[in-house]
């Protein structure tokens, strides 16, 4: 089984102390790999914790524990059935990528895929990295941040810094299909734009890296994750990781 990357939108007001305690407690857990709290720094009120597990059945073991005895679990807080309802929350397989004239997952590293499988739907981007000068690196980031969401086709593109380590930075990109990120790129890449590039820093927890998913928000539902697309529900078969 392949590693598991969670995305989850936390619940509106919550404390950025809390959230960091979360992300540390998330850590001690067995499976868990990587968690950590980011608030998006044009809207400090929007939270926002990405985890790494190991596989699909230490994330279900985790989950099993927090529906038993939820606790003040801050994930279970934004999909409880009286939650307000709010961003979706995201799984995917895991999968980082290297430059090498177009985007290829580090599997191929070496050795390129001869097939190259159809896109579809929308592309979601997840980057974490660290500068060696957070307050230095704040101003292009923000720059780039207002210039790209007014690109054709961009759902969302939110900078966003670690509640717990000012030096770490997550970048979530939502792009509408494959045809309008692939025209995103090729205009970073004749303007130069994107900001000038901060000295990176070494990660204190976690790791950074770019990884490229086709977009799969998810729903709580009877103590399941299940497609927000309904359409997309599997209702016979429990499809294997």
């Amino acid at each position: 089984m392949t590693a598991i990357r969670a995305l989850h939108p936390l619940p509106a007001g919550t404390d950025p102390a809390a959230a960091a305690g979360y992300a540390r407690r998330l850590r001690e857990r067995p499976g868990c790999l990587e968690a950590e709290c980011y608030r998006a720094i044009s809207d400090p009120g929007a939270l926002y914790l990405v985890a790494l597990w190991a596989d699909q059945r230490d994330h279900d073991r985790h989950w099993a524990k927090v529906l038993a005895d939820p606790g003040d679990d801050l994930v279970h807080a934004s999909v409880r059935p009286d939650a307000p309802e709010g961003e979706p929350s995201e799984f995917y397989r895991h999968a980082r990528f290297h430059l090498d004239r177009v985007w290829v997952a580090d599997r191929f590293a070496g050795e390129p895929p001869r097939i190259h499988w159809p896109a579809a739907g929308a592309v979601r981007i997840i980057i974490q990295s660290s500068f060696a000068d957070p307050e230095a690196a704040l101003p292009a980031l923000v720059a780039d941040e207002r210039a790209t969401r007014r690109e054709p086709g961009c759902l969302q593109y939110l900078r966003a810094q670690s509640v717990e380590y000012p030096e770490h930075f997550l970048l979530l990109e939502l792009w509408r299909d494959q045809a309008v990120y692939d025209a995103h790129w090729h205009l970073r890449l004749k303007t130069g734009s994107g900001g000038r590039k901060a000295e990176p820093a070494p990660r204190r927890v976690g790791s950074n890296g770019l990884e490229f998913y086709r977009h799969q928000p998810f729903r709580h539902l009877y103590d399941r994750w299940l497609p927000a697309d309904a359409g997309r529900w599997s209702e016979t078969i429990v499809w294997p990781d």
